[in-house]
């Protein structure tokens, strides 16, 4: 929905590697043990490893830890400006089954169609055009081809 730029607060997003996840703390977290992370609600934390179903090692700046993912929610790192580079491919791809689209960017995909791909829009999505129309798909419902 809509709201005020003037609710919100400008946050620059660390480096990420691709292994990498990002959580933003959605409430403060004062270290229990040695080796928790200290955080503030508010902070942005790179996540580098789930240690169990409830606890993560990652950090903020040079501060390591774990920390409790009852304290932080996890950013879909894909949908950040930063990270929505697409990057220009030139191939084909020969649609393995069919796709019935499920979004509106999507468009559906018929078996043993040739489709032309013009972009990676994240990791493992790719967009492509049939004709005329341009559209996105998953790259597992495809084979590279050189036709």
């Amino acid at each position: 929905g809509n709201f005020p730029i003037g609710f919100t607060i400008e946050l620059k997003v660390p480096p990420l590697k691709d292994e990498d996840e990002l959580f933003a703390a959605i409430s403060d977290f004062t270290a229990q043990e040695n080796g928790d992370l200290t955080f503030q609600k508010g902070d942005l934390i790179v996540g580098k490893q789930a240690i169990d179903a409830n606890w993560w090692k990652g950090g903020i700046d040079n501060q390591q830890g774990i920390f409790p993912l009852t304290h932080v929610w996890k950013i879909n790192k894909y949908m950040l400006p930063e990270l929505k580079t697409s990057k220009k491919v030139a191939m084909k791809a020969k649609v393995k089954m069919n796709m019935k689209a499920q979004i509106p960017d999507e468009m559906d995909l018929f078996q043993d169609e040739i489709v032309n791909i013009l972009e990676e829009v994240e990791k493992g999505w790719f967009r492509y055009n049939s004709l005329c129309p341009v559209a996105e798909f998953f790259l597992a419902f495809c084979d590279k081809t050189n036709i």
